[in-house]
């Protein structure tokens, strides 16, 4: 059960990353002020929350799970801001699934609960642009 779950946490992280650049793509190239500050936003609460992500889990397992280029951000193909919001939304939501009702993942189901209300106040967000 660990395992996969830190298995999970690894293609989460890099799904998240490939968001991260999607949405800093979409930042620049927008000349919708609102979107432009929206992308921007996100782009920052995302990039802090996958360290918190990683750290808990690492500090779980172990730094010695981790190998040189487990991280390799995954190519997410999506150019709407909403639509990309929405992606990232389910992704968080699948890996919620998988993390264990013990005790001990509190703090880990706790974190991906508060991005997921972020990502549901940027997606209440990109409907008003």
């Amino acid at each position: 059960m660990e395992d996969k779950l830190f298995k999970n946490t690894l293609a989460l992280v890099n799904r998240l990353y490939g968001y991260y650049m999607r949405i800093k793509e979409i930042h620049w190239i927008n000349t919708n002020g609102t979107v432009h500050d929206l992308m921007d936003n996100l782009g920052s609460q995302l990039n802090g929350k996958i360290d918190e992500i990683m750290e808990i889990v690492l500090s779980k397992f172990g730094r010695e799970c981790l190998e040189y280029q487990s991280i390799l951000p995954d190519i997410i193909i999506c150019n709407n801001p909403e639509d990309l919001i929405g992606m990232m939304n389910e992704d968080l939501v699948k890996y919620r699934k998988v993390i264990p009702e013990d005790e001990e993942y509190v703090g880990l189901k706790s974190k991906i609960n508060n991005m997921i209300a972020d990502i549901n106040i940027n997606t209440y967000r990109s409907k008003l642009s």
